[in-house]
């Protein structure tokens, strides 16, 4: 009995003395998934997707699953600070097409975080059922880039206007559909 209890010691140290599996990660795993969303979708700005998942403490010590739902978290923080700028921009604003395209703008917002607010649930009870989704969380950054592409009374554009939020929301979204793929696909197996 001693024999095989002095065996099992060193086995025993070795597991004990091992990170445990949600702190093994860190940045070098965010920096693989990323690399591995770049390669899915090379739309993905792969300094951005690290920068951004580094900059949530939490994602250190987290796997896909986990990376997912970060990401549906902050993509939705992105799409509601971005509607309290448009409003806060409508309240500074005296131009009326500028108004309108912000109204505009504040809409196309309001229907994205309908979709997201679905997928960040689905990502706490780990369903993700409505991955697919997500494109249209796109197609409504796209539709606030077109509206302010018009010229105001004054002719001038106010494409620069969002052009952050707007290039902001649509990585924070290429990155989620990357994550989105990669954790069904894992479920799946």
């Amino acid at each position: 009995m001693v024999k095989s209890v002095a065996s099992v010691l060193p086995l025993l140290f070795l597991l004990l003395s091992l990170p445990r599996s949600s702190e093994a990660h860190g940045i070098t795993y965010i920096q693989k998934v990323c690399n591995r969303a770049v390669k899915f979708d090379n739309l993905i700005n792969y300094d951005f997707c690290v920068n951004t998942l580094q900059a949530v403490p939490e994602s250190h010590k987290t796997e896909i699953g986990g990376l997912l739902e970060i990401t549906a978290r902050l993509t939705l923080q992105n799409v509601t600070d971005t509607t309290n700028l448009i409003r806060r921009l409508s309240g500074l604003t005296c131009d009326d097409l500028l108004k309108g395209q912000l109204l505009a703008c504040e809409t196309q917002y309001n229907l994205a975080a309908i979709p997201l607010r679905a997928f960040s649930d689905e990502c706490v009870s780990k369903t993700y059922l409505g991955a697919d989704k997500l494109a249209s969380i796109i197609d409504h950054t796209l539709e606030c880039e077109n509206v302010l592409l018009k010229s105001n009374s004054a002719g001038v554009q106010a494409s620069g206007l969002l052009s952050d939020e707007n290039n902001n929301a649509k990585q924070l979204v290429s990155i989620l559909k990357a994550l989105a793929r990669f954790v069904t696909k894992n479920k799946q197996h």
